[in-house]
């Protein structure tokens, strides 16, 4: 399992990186651009095409993984899952086009976005999203199947095409923000007829209401867990948007961008983990397996968080412009939120067991507690607020999450072990955050930081108690 794990899992993460890495790819290009202001109305519609892809998806693209992948499932009934999840994906797609559309206004109110121009954005950001929503349809029909070159096909056609068509729309044709939308309008039919050709062999023209049922029964709970997930990682821009300014917004959208791009390893791996537990989670060397992952998850993942946050203002100021170089203040806790939101990779116990109800509870408390963090210490620190209620809200989520989950499927975990070295990480980030003054060394602050990081990771090694054996067995924390 760990070797399929790591190719098909790196392979994921580079098609992510492909297909949505884009807006990382083009943070240059905005950030000398796009001003502050503007780059917080996209962050705005980002927003928006979240809560869109969580209702009116109903999340049935996790159904069709999660059946997909039993091996008693045989090729015709699978056919069937596929063919009834299509047609129920394009209908519900197009009825929430016409019903964002129809009631704009009031939409356009919600999100704060009043100007008359930016109408026209908006429909384009909704034939867009109903796009994109066909497109993340058939590149999860493909992991499901694990097929993973016509997935990391699609997803490099997706990634070429759009930065080409952006920077053609955007650069050349001069259309301003308008130009994000215009390229996804064009090139993601392109994409979408790629994806249908390869699947083609897996649909049919078939519907059935028994099979639809059975699908909504594991998804439908999935769908409040999918809007409070919206509401537990974007609710900091709504709060930024409402207490502060635009500007802020677009700045602390430039921080979470570079959180984005871990999200997108973290994201490539769960993506991996899901159809391989599905198919051997009976076997017993899975339980094996999972332990040496999450022990290697946690020393890496801690490290690579850490040394990130140390060298944020460097990041900041190599790949933007002077007016976001505030963006490095909120890094550091943006990044640890991310890796927190890796646990749930390892708790797959509540979906094995068809519990999704239960990940909705804790994923709706998780959302409200976000609401309050923010509503309180965004007045009080700004932006830094913001990112220091989405931390508290990600270890409140996942942690529990990762805890529940263990009640349904087990494997080896030291807990003292772990608890040792995410405090190593959040002690770590919080300094970096909150004290950056003391890393001012002058010249010799990148040494400094250098020098920082080789004792963090010696910290780490300690704490781990790494010998020989490197996670290589089961039990190594």
């Amino acid at each position: 399992m760990i070797r399929d794990f790591l190719k098909e899992g790196t392979i994921y993460t580079l098609a992510g990186f492909l297909a949505k890495g884009i807006s990382l790819a083009l943070i240059p290009v905005f950030t000398t651009y796009f001003s502050p202001n503007d780059y917080g109305i996209l962050d705005l519609l980002y927003v928006f095409s979240m809560f869109f892809a969580a209702v009116f998806s109903f999340q049935i693209g996790q159904g069709l993984t999660r059946y997909l992948g039993e091996s008693h499932q045989d090729s015709i009934r699978k056919r069937n899952l596929s063919s009834t999840a299509l047609v129920f994906i394009i209908t519900t797609l197009l009825l929430g086009g016409v019903v964002a559309i129809v009631f704009r206004k009031p939409i356009l109110d919600v999100l704060g976005i009043t100007h008359p121009s930016h109408t026209k954005t908006y429909i384009l950001a909704v034939v867009s999203i109903i796009l994109n929503g066909m497109f993340l349809f058939f590149s999860g029909h493909l992991q499901a199947l694990r097929r993973k070159v016509e997935f990391s096909i699609a997803s490099f056609l997706h990634a070429l095409l759009g930065i080409l068509a952006t920077y053609f729309f955007v650069i050349v044709l001069d259309k301003g923000i308008n130009g994000v939308f215009y390229a996804t309008i064009a090139i993601v039919p392109v994409v979408l007829l790629y994806q249908f050709f390869q699947l083609k062999q897996d649909y049919q023209f078939f519907f059935s209401e028994k099979l639809m049922k059975k699908l909504l029964k594991y998804s439908m709970p999935l769908v409040p867990a999918a809007v409070a997930y919206v509401f537990l990682t974007l609710t900091d821009r709504i709060c930024i948007n409402y207490f502060l300014t635009k500007t802020d917004l677009g700045v602390y959208s430039v921080g979470y961008k570079f959180s984005f791009a871990i999200s997108l390893i973290v994201s490539g791996f769960s993506t991996a983990m899901a159809p391989l537990l599905y198919q051997r989670y009976k076997e017993k060397e899975t339980k094996t397996d999972m332990s040496v992952l999450f022990n290697w998850y946690v020393f890496g993942g801690l490290f690579a968080v850490t040394t990130l946050s140390v060298f944020a203002e460097e990041t900041i100021i190599l790949f933007t412009q002077k007016p976001f170089y505030q963006a490095s203040d909120v890094m550091p806790m943006l990044y640890l939120s991310v890796w927190f939101s890796g646990l749930s990779m390892f708790a797959p116990g509540m979906n094995l067991q068809n519990r999704t109800k239960w990940i909705a509870g804790v994923s709706v408390v998780a959302a409200i507690l976000n609401i309050g963090l923010n509503i309180w210490l965004i007045p009080v620190f700004g932006i830094k607020g913001a990112a220091l209620a989405t931390l508290g809200a990600s270890i409140v989520n996942y942690a529990t999450v990762f805890v529940i989950s263990r009640r349904f499927y087990t494997f080896e975990v030291k807990p003292f072990t772990v608890m040792a070295a995410v405090g190593v990480a959040c002690v770590h980030v919080l300094f970096t955050t909150s004290s950056r003054l003391a890393l001012d060394f002058g010249t010799h602050t990148f040494f400094f930081k250098i020098v920082l990081m080789t004792f963090v990771f010696v910290i780490l090694v300690i704490v781990f108690r790494l010998r020989k054996t490197w996670f290589l067995k089961s039990g190594a924390l």
